[in-house]
């Protein structure tokens, strides 16, 4: 029977899982009887409440469990997965999943084949593969608040939703040139994470397709995609997620073009430094528009990341974004508002600083609304710190690494730490009164 998978899934009852004795020593094996701690939920799908794990590599096994079951598990991130003889397939982000053999019961894996390298928490869910199908992703991919149900909220509040969509390639206009665009949607603030992946029928992941490239799908008679989205924040609780499969557009540097909600565009490779002007924002966040967020740039071909695309300056009638010189083709991802933009040699004439691992003062000319800064070394998990006397002020950093890219706000007398798997690569400073000032950055 083919296996299937339910995108809308309920909301799931949680069981509380303690250890007699607080958590396990360092070590100490973790055993789990997964027929006790998930059918006694009483539903046919189900994610249990978190079951500790002590310090350093633990050998992990879970028993009862019913072969041809779909099993997730949720540990925490980990940058590049399991290795590979791990029994345990790597969706994205921290979840995990697997399908036993005909006629076993048992698996075993270790604390570091989900990203638990000191200790921690895991949870384990469960879905009746009879009973579940693929949305149908010509119906719309979405998943988040309002739209479908959490899979678990986590005891700090933070909402995780998942979906899983198939889509026949024969309903694509250009299969043999596609990408898929992520677009995070919602009013006011907001914070989290987000993630798809591409799947084979029973879910597990597919590494030869790469995700964030451009791709070739002429040859496939269906694909399959799996999204996940966790909600730390947001203000109306309408945070949304939408994959959207595009044939991206180029824009060229002897003519205009329009760019539009949800598109991918694409800047061809030049020896030389760049400017994208884009103009008519003067009205959408004080001119820095979408922006004002990372729009994931990327190299075509691999999908690699690809730094230092932000926001240079805001005039009275236009936004100007830092394209950096490349060989070969890159793309970004934009969900604004449509807007003429154009590209223009970059002629020097924008003050921008830049820092390594130190502490750096900079003095921002007065009418000057972004300062740019880019850092020199881009190591992985930095601790950004920032102070100025300006009021209303803050920085915006760009961060990208092998999984993962965003943005990160700072204000003044705050620290922010990047994860290990994130690299800190730019920053502008945004001086709302547009006086005359300073601030003091320390990167360590």
């Amino acid at each position: 029977m083919k296996r299937t998978f339910l995108t809308i899934v309920p909301f799931f009852i949680l069981l509380m899982i303690s250890c007699a004795g607080g958590p396990p020593a360092e070590g100490e094996p973790v055993n789990v009887d997964a027929s006790e701690v998930l059918e006694s939920i009483g539903a046919s799908n189900a994610v249990s409440n978190p079951i500790e794990v002590g310090g350093g590599n633990t050998e992990i096994t879970l028993s009862g469990l019913e072969s041809g079951e779909i099993y997730t598990i949720y540990g925490e991130e980990k940058a590049s997965g399991p290795k590979a003889a791990a029994p345990v397939s790597y969706l994205g982000e921290d979840t995990y999943l697997f399908i036993l053999p005909e006629g076993e019961s048992e698996i075993s894996f270790t604390s570091s084949d989900i990203g638990l390298m000191h200790g921690g928490e895991f949870r384990i869910g469960r879905s009746e593969a009879e009973s579940m199908i693929f949305a149908d992703g010509a119906l719309g991919m979405r998943i988040g608040q309002k739209v479908t149900e959490p899979v678990f909220v986590d005891s700090d509040g933070s909402e995780k939703y998942e979906g899983f969509f198939a889509i026949d390639v024969s309903t694509i206009e250009d299969p043999s040139r596609t990408v898929v665009t992520e677009v995070i949607s919602h009013q006011g603030s907001g914070s989290g994470s987000h993630s798809f992946s591409f799947v084979d029928e029973n879910g597990k992941r597919v590494g030869a397709i790469k995700n964030k490239a451009i791709l070739d799908l002429s040859g496939y008679e269906k694909i399959y995609l799996w999204a996940q989205m966790t909600v730390v924040h947001a203000d109306y609780d309408d945070m949304i997620m939408s994959l959207h499969i595009l044939s991206p557009e180029t824009i060229k540097p002897d003519g205009g073009a329009f760019i539009s909600n949800p598109g991918t565009y694409i800047v061809e490779p030049s020896q030389e430094d760049q400017y994208l002007v884009v103009d008519g924002l003067a009205n959408s966040n004080g001119g820095l528009g979408m922006f004002v967020n990372d729009v994931c740039p990327r190299y075509t071909s691999s999908g690699k990341r690809f730094p230092g695309v932000l926001p240079l300056a805001v005039t009275e009638e236009s936004l100007i974004v830092n394209i950096p010189a490349h060989s070969e083709a890159i793309m970004f991802d934009y969900d604004g508002e449509t807007l003429p933009v154009r590209l223009v040699p970059n002629d020097g004439s924008i003050e921008t600083g830049s820092m390594g691992r130190e502490t750096k003062t900079f003095t921002v000319p007065e009418g000057t609304y972004v300062y740019p800064v880019f850092i020199t070394d881009c190591g992985y998990g930095r601790t950004i710190s920032l102070s100025t006397e300006s009021e209303n002020s803050r920085i915006k950093l760009f961060f990208g690494g092998e999984t993962g890219y965003g943005g990160r706000e700072v204000n003044p007398g705050e620290s922010v730490t990047m994860g290990s798997d994130k690299a800190a690569e730019c920053f502008f400073f945004q001086n709302r009164s547009r006086e005359e000032c300073t601030f003091t950055v320390t990167i360590r």
